[in-house]
């Protein structure tokens, strides 16, 4: 028996090998790094998760470029009004931003299927938080496609603002800039 009165063998939890879990505060008890591994490597083996992804030219599934890089935003500028803001916290800002922005582009596109608007908070060109729209490709883990973009990527940019601004209170204004990229989504 051990310091804590359990087998050594089996740590007296569910059964588990005691190098298998280790207590947290509040007697939670995650699983070890070793068991991580293990099952990440039983994962692998299994082809649950998998390592060798087929290359894919995202060229050839768009109208236009691809673009990896992101791309300020071409509109105009779009204003939340107070009665907008008034239902929400100071902090949930820039995600009332980011979903104006999705609402502009599902108005403004003729074909919204694809794209997503107003992914939030990332760090881009030294702005600390910015709101993200993307064109999106998704491919299967065989490096099927199973969707593509059918818009072009500079309509794209005219259609998203290139700041959302909210003005809370008479001293504090919320501005967000606003970016387009592509992006490619690998399904499991």
């Amino acid at each position: 028996m051990g310091e804590s009165g359990m087998s050594p063998e089996i740590g007296g939890r569910d059964g588990f090998p005691q190098d298998t879990l280790f207590p947290l505060a509040m007697g939670v008890v995650m699983p070890s790094r070793r068991s991580i591994l293990s099952a990440a490597v039983a994962m692998v083996g299994a082809g649950c998760i998998t390592t060798d992804e087929p290359e894919i030219n995202p060229d050839e599934h768009v109208p236009d470029e691809w673009h990896d890089e992101p791309h300020r935003g071409l509109a105009d500028p779009i204003t939340m009004t107070e009665s907008e803001l008034s239902q929400h916290p100071h902090d949930d800002c820039p995600y009332l931003a980011a979903e104006t922005v999705s609402e502009a582009i599902d108005e403004r596109l003729d074909d919204p299927e694809h794209v997503a608007g107003g992914g939030c908070c990332q760090e881009i060109d030294g702005h600390e938080r910015v709101i993200l729209a993307e064109r999106l490709l998704t491919v299967d883990r065989d490096g099927d496609v199973v969707s593509s973009p059918t818009v072009m990527f500079q309509a794209m940019r005219e259609v998203v603002p290139r700041t959302v601004k909210a003005s809370e209170a008479s001293d504090h204004t919320c501005r967000i800039p606003v970016y387009v990229t592509d992006t490619m989504i690998r399904l499991a």
